[in-house]
């Protein structure tokens, strides 16, 4: 599971509302695999070859445990519907976000922006494609025709350091069949720091000797892609999604500019499993199953852009047919100069007012301030707001909890998982951890007679995710006066 799929969120989302959503997270399907250790399994992915003998059916079985597809879509589902939930509660966005939200028109000229931390007001996120960036290959290896080192009966592979960041997570193969050579663990890995700075990886030549083949590289935790920087207006961020989305690509680190001055993006190699087998219990990078990633991606960006608010104005003619209008306000131009301009006041509540050249905020009359707004017989009259909210322009304590809200809302996904219902086994670790159940009810340990009951569930995950919103502070918006 790399690409979110349409069905793991509310069908009335667009395809764009879906991949803002898997944008936006506090804890993304990426986040979720770190926090809960299963990594690459959690994308069912296999970097190395660990299997056990079951004594009871002599099979050899792998000694880790990998979730299948159905809790693989379940983890998005479940992520998006908990921050949500937890958002409403606290009553605050957790993460930057663009929001488009209509309100009843103020004619007091002041009011609420419906969500509080305003970063920047009549603004919206757009996204462009590339010409030419549609089609970025991914590469299998991170070397291909490595340098060997031959001395006697000894082979030693050269590993510049730049790209094989640590020795032990590399398989060595032979170019033409794909074969693994097995590192000679009799003798050490060494670095050397010459013009070129390089680990010596030995090959162990009793298992599979080295004759003279060419020698590939493979990296079982990250690979990259390099491209030629593309031309993006100034302000625009340049970043990798998955073909034809959105959807942005997890990095495993930032983007490096080489030499030459090509642009290098680092992936972990789980995430590019191809949705076309998701369906398969793992992806074995040890058997180079490289047809199973994605053999490309996409290069896309994004910027802001302005936007003014608009005027919904739902009227009855004549007939009685209910008719709903939309007016756009744009100050920029206006000859007269006599309109309000729309202004925040504090970010941290989101308060703001129309305010008029006098620098005074007075009663709007919405028909005034739209002009070009003629409808007779109004029955609703509304304001729809652009703008972009951010945790780090509300007060400090908000910001502190979220680093403890990301471990548990990871917490309460993985106890609220359907593990029995998707057919998928998981006897340790995090997951089977927040889905120990405590009894559903308890003694009162200072009363000795009362029975409590749990009313958010018993299962560890949502204990201490319900426990742990007891102690945190939840935004209550000022009411202001006038």
């Amino acid at each position: 599971m790399t690409k979110i799929q349409r069905d793991d969120f509310d069908a009335y989302m667009s395809d764009e509302e879906i991949w803002d959503t898997a944008n936006q997270l506090l804890v993304d399907y990426f986040q979720f695999s770190k926090i809960s250790n299963l990594k690459h399994r959690a994308y069912g992915v296999q970097i190395r070859s660990r299997t056990t003998l079951n004594p009871d059916s002599g099979v050899i079985e792998y000694d880790e445990e990998y979730i299948n597809d159905c809790v693989r879509s379940a983890i998005w589902r479940t992520l998006h519907s908990v921050e949500s939930d937890t958002e409403k509660r606290l009553g605050y966005g957790f993460t930057p976000k663009y929001r488009v939200d209509t309100i009843p028109f103020p004619r007091k000229g002041k009011f609420f922006f419906p969500s509080p931390g305003v970063e920047a007001i009549n603004v919206q996120q757009t996204w462009s494609t590339i010409d030419g960036y549609d089609d970025e290959a991914t590469n299998d290896y991170l070397i291909t025709s490595a340098t060997v080192d031959v001395s006697g009966d000894q082979a030693t592979v050269r590993l510049p350091v730049d790209v094989v960041f640590n020795p032990e997570d590399v398989i060595i193969r032979d170019n033409a069949t794909g074969s693994a050579f097995i590192r000679d663990n009799a003798l050490p890995i060494t670095r050397t720091a010459a013009a070129t700075d390089y680990w010596n990886y030995p090959i162990k030549q009793t298992t599979t000797p080295y004759n003279g083949e060419t020698i590939n590289v493979q990296g079982i935790k990250y690979t990259y892609v390099d491209i030629t920087p593309p031309t993006i207006p100034a302000g625009a961020t340049l970043v990798p999604v998955y073909p034809g989305t959105n959807q942005i690509i997890p990095q495993y680190k930032d983007f490096e500019t080489l030499v030459g001055g090509d642009y290098r993006f680092w992936f972990p190699v789980h995430v590019l499993v191809h949705p076309d087998f998701r369906f398969d219990t793992t992806v074995s990078l040890v058997d180079a199953e490289f047809y199973k990633l994605y053999p490309s991606i996409e290069f896309r960006y994004y910027e802001e852009e302005t936007v003014y608010p608009e005027l919904v104005v739902v009227a009855k003619n004549e007939s009685g047919v209910v008719t709903e209008y939309t007016y756009q306000y744009d100050p920029t131009s206006l000859v007269d100069h006599s309109y309000p301009e729309l202004k925040l006041i504090y970010n941290d509540s989101g308060l703001a007012h129309f305010v008029f050249n006098d620098e005074t905020c007075d009663t709007v009359n919405p028909f005034e301030l739209f002009p070009n707004a003629d409808v007779l017989n109004p029955i609703s009259v509304r304001l729809k707001l652009y703008y972009k909210t951010n945790p780090r322009f509300m007060e400090d304590r908000y910001q502190a909890q979220l680093s403890g809200l990301q471990r548990l809302i990871a917490q309460k996904v993985a106890a609220e998982l359907p593990l029995a219902d998707c057919g998928c086994k998981i006897s340790k670790g995090f997951i089977a951890q927040q889905q120990t159940g405590y009894m559903d009810s308890y003694m009162n340990p200072f009363t000795g007679t009362t029975v409590e009951k749990f009313a958010y569930g018993n299962l560890h995950g949502q204990v201490a995710f319900e426990e742990f919103l007891r102690n945190v502070d939840y935004y209550r918006r000022p009411v202001f006066l006038g």
